[in-house]
């Protein structure tokens, strides 16, 4: 679980040089404060929101499908091939 921890202080401290680049050190937030922030947003970031879906109204009902293998004959085109004459 350490090394978990060492990366995301890795990570953190990398984005808390880019963030205090051009302040002062008296004026800038402690690493500590920084980290404790870091962390906090980022378990926020991890937890996913699911949604369950709503089994009354699906994208698309089973019985309204169509069987596209299935031919009729009543219905077939012919289509002329021109002669070579």
């Amino acid at each position: 679980m350490s090394m978990g921890r060492e990366a995301l202080r890795r990570e953190a401290k990398k984005l808390y040089k880019e963030q205090t680049k051009n302040i002062p050190r008296r004026n800038r937030v402690p690493f500590s404060q920084f980290f404790k922030q870091f962390r906090k947003l980022r378990n926020q970031d991890q937890t996913p929101e699911v949604e369950m879906p709503d089994l009354e109204n699906e994208d698309f009902n089973f019985e309204d499908l169509v069987n596209i293998n299935e031919v009729d004959d009543d219905n077939l085109e012919e289509i002329e091939e021109p002669s070579d004459e």
